[in-house]
């Protein structure tokens, strides 16, 4: 059946208030509106690729639930009209975490909304809740000893080319020393990085409508480690776009990235994710008494309740403050004063 026939039909059933005469919705035609959702994400809403490729992976996932064959009693169009609870239920029974079963949960949301403004599709999502996550979850941060050693681990480990030396050395430590996120740094530009200002600007970074801009600043031991692999790729005669360049003149990829990330992991023994690098460069500025709306600004979150997270000190801190405590201080005498 057409989306324009689809259309008339729930427009009908809409005006009458009985979805049950609607035609039977095919799992072809649902993978073709949300194609058509993605279109208009991208192209009309303005929504980073990112966040669509969040919605794909949502998309996919609540694919997979509707072909579930324990689903199979039940009509498909009576599945998207119906409880999302099942959904939900259905995720947590297959050991989805409570994090990731919400991410699905809200990456899906602007799909009903849109089948409900444009093709006139009931919206289960109206009055639905999204299932809760834990709260006040601290992000993960490495100590400054554990991050040196990753570095060093980085320069150490038998790359087979100087290139994979100089870039791996480059990554790891924007990584570290400016909190970029996985997206944002395969993205990066070569204009993008400044020597002379000692800047590198973030463009269309995590958020709606595209993603937000940010400029973030080297401190000295990134701008010496950016210069040392600018002045290889330059001398390699590299010209492509892209920041993190590879052999074939390319951007480095998703899998490349990650494979950069493994052989640091296990050469330098410490268990770490790429994320908990950004997570590292956002605790050491507050940590180093940065003001926190600065902070807020450097990672690029849209609201400074995410930046607060990162206040939560280490015991080492805690150990440090009680040192100070003398009873002598608080006395009767000291009040005097």
């Amino acid at each position: 059946m057409s989306y324009r026939s689809l259309d008339r039909a729930h427009a009908s059933a809409d005006d009458r208030g009985d979805y049950a005469s609607v035609p039977p919705i095919t799992q072809e035609d649902l993978d073709g509106l949300h194609a058509s959702f993605r279109d208009h994400a991208l192209f009309v809403l303005n929504h980073s690729r990112l966040s669509v490729r969040g919605y794909r992976a949502a998309y996919n996932n609540y694919r997979h639930f509707l072909r579930d064959p324990a689903q199979a009693p039940t009509p498909l169009g009576e599945l998207l009209q119906g409880d999302l609870d099942r959904w939900v239920a259905w995720n947590r029974r297959r050991g989805c975490s409570a994090t990731t079963t919400n991410t699905y949960f809200r990456a899906l949301r602007p799909f009903f909304h849109y089948l409900e403004k444009h093709h006139r599709f009931p919206n289960p999502y109206r009055g639905a809740q999204a299932p809760p996550i834990p709260r006040h979850r601290l992000p993960k941060a490495l100590k400054p000893e554990q991050l040196e050693r990753i570095i060093a681990a980085t320069r150490n480990y038998p790359w087979r080319t100087p290139l994979q030396l100089a870039r791996g050395v480059a990554l790891i430590a924007t990584l570290i020393y400016a909190g970029l996120r996985k997206g944002e740094a395969l993205r990066l530009q070569y204009s993008d990085v400044s020597l002379d200002e000692g800047s590198i600007r973030i463009v269309a970074g995590k958020g709606r409508f595209g993603g937000k801009d940010r400029t973030v600043y080297m401190p000295a031991e990134l701008r010496t480690i950016l210069t040392q692999y600018i002045a290889l790729r330059r001398q390699q005669g590299f010209t492509c776009p892209e920041f993190f360049v590879t052999r074939g003149n390319r951007g480095l990829s998703d899998v490349q990235f990650r494979r950069t990330i493994e052989c640091v992991r296990e050469a330098s023994g410490i268990s770490f994710f790429a994320h908990a690098l950004r997570h590292s460069y956002i605790t050491m500025l507050l940590r180093s008494h940065v003001p926190i709306h600065v902070v807020q600004t450097l990672a690029g979150h849209a609201d400074i309740t995410t930046t607060a997270l990162y206040t939560a000190v280490w015991d080492e801190d805690k150990r440090a403050a009680v040192q100070s405590l003398r009873l002598g201080r608080f006395g009767p005498k000291a009040r005097k004063g």
